[in-house]
């Protein structure tokens, strides 16, 4: 019992020290090259105060590394999040479901936000940044998000309830699950990242670190 509990702290303590350890990823230049002019569509990085989501152009989503397009409403512009099913879906945060969320593996959702406005102005009350990216990088970017997707024998995403905002809005069932330290942050970090963009998904543990880390690469260009 003492050797498997030491055994746990040691697992606790590396995981806790490991992104110190770790140097700062640099860009993927196959899909973040140096050239700005080559990094054409932009996406943005929207701070929720709890949580950090990102928001792209539909119509650069290319559609063969999609799933079915039930889950691409008609609008201009879809902001995507990925996190606990219990905690994001709540219209009540409890304490027990925060410390579910925290500590035991818990299933999860993806939520889709579809919007006319341009970011900065939909979402006029948060902090926004534009990163520029790659037409490769925002298919990297397509893949990651259609792989979070639960899809029944058909292909298509599977809906879990409505939305908390937009125009056309939903929750769909996720693949995987959550649990700490793998947070909806660290989720957006990791689709930033998928870009090829120069960001550290295992610092981003919090919305502020997210947001940091967009500002670095980005522009302010919301609150």
């Amino acid at each position: 019992m003492k050797k498997a509990a030491a055994n746990k702290c040691s697992i606790v303590v590396i995981l806790f020290l490991f992104p110190f350890t770790q140097g700062c990823l640099g860009p993927v230049k196959e899909l973040y090259p140096r050239d700005s002019d080559q990094r054409n569509i932009s996406i943005y990085i929207v701070s929720h105060g709890w949580h950090a989501g990102i928001a792209v152009p539909t119509n650069e989503i290319p559609t063969d590394v999609w799933i079915n397009d039930d889950a691409l409403p008609p609008v201009d512009f879809i902001e995507f999040g990925w996190g606990d099913a219990g905690y994001y879906q709540a219209r009540q945060v409890t304490l027990g479901l925060i410390l579910r969320a925290s500590f035991w593996p818990t299933p999860s959702v993806l939520h889709i936000a579809g919007f006319a406005s341009p970011v900065p102005q939909y979402f006029s009350a948060s902090q926004v940044v534009e990163v520029r990216i790659s037409e490769e990088g925002m298919r990297e970017l397509a893949k990651f998000i259609a792989g979070y997707f639960q899809v029944d024998d058909e292909g298509y995403a599977i809906p879990d309830g409505d939305g908390l905002y937009g125009t056309h809005n939903s929750f769909y069932k996720a693949e995987t699950y959550y649990y700490l330290p793998k947070t909806s942050n660290t989720w957006t970090a990791r689709a930033l990242r998928s870009t090829g963009a120069p960001v550290t998904p295992l610092y981003g543990l919090t919305s502020g670190n997210v947001m940091y880390q967009a500002r670095r690469v980005g522009t302010v260009v919301g609150e």
